[in-house]
């Protein structure tokens, strides 16, 4: 149960952070601040807020990535709460490399579409 508070604590307060600089516009991505381009992780924040707001559309738009994130994120959540969490770190070691050659996979696609994506700009 301590693992719990702590990963919530953390969350809610990654949010709260994401929260406050996306409102004030500031970029805090070192990627976009040194190449002057849009990172895989460029608009992920907008795109969530989006999702809560009920905009599907426009989450897309601003970062295909939202949608699965925030599933993904729950899903964990879920599995937390019902102490079902060791089973998930159990498929991730059994299928390691598959998950992280999915993963180079899906961020190589997700840069290629942010750099054409002018809401990110």
């Amino acid at each position: 149960m301590h693992r719990l508070k702590i990963g919530i604590i953390e969350i809610v307060m990654l949010l709260g952070l994401a929260l406050v600089f996306n409102t004030l516009s500031i970029r805090i991505c070192p990627f976009f601040n040194i190449f002057k381009i849009p990172c895989p992780g460029c608009g992920l924040t907008r795109s969530i807020i989006c999702l809560f707001k009920g905009n599907f559309l426009e989450s897309i738009q601003y970062n295909i990535l939202g949608f699965p994130i925030l599933i993904f994120c729950c899903i964990y959540i879920i599995l937390i709460f019902i102490h079902k969490y060791d089973q998930l770190e159990l498929i991730f070691v059994k299928h390691k490399k598959k998950i992280i050659a999915g993963s180079i996979i899906l961020l190589i696609i997700t840069e290629l579409i942010n750099l054409q994506n002018p809401k990110l700009y």
